[in-house]
């Protein structure tokens, strides 16, 4: 199999978008929630996404996580 050769031109008249539209929707409305909830919806929404068991339960991360990371 051969590649089809292009030039700077061609390649430059490519556009592509870095987060596909429903990506950034979705994020954009995690966002939202935050800004206008606060920490509830971020519980929320940690727990939604299945980074943490439940809404209730404390977002702290240990020193030595924070390190390793």
């Amino acid at each position: 199999m051969t590649l089809k050769q292009i030039t700077p031109d061609q390649v430059a008249s490519f556009t592509y978008e870095a987060v596909e539209a429903k990506a950034l929707q979705d994020a954009r409305a995690i966002v939202d929630d935050v800004r206008a909830n606060g920490l509830p919806a971020l519980r929320a929404q940690a727990a939604r996404l299945g980074d943490i068991a439940s809404p209730d339960q404390d977002i702290l991360i240990p020193k030595e996580a924070l390190k390793a990371a």
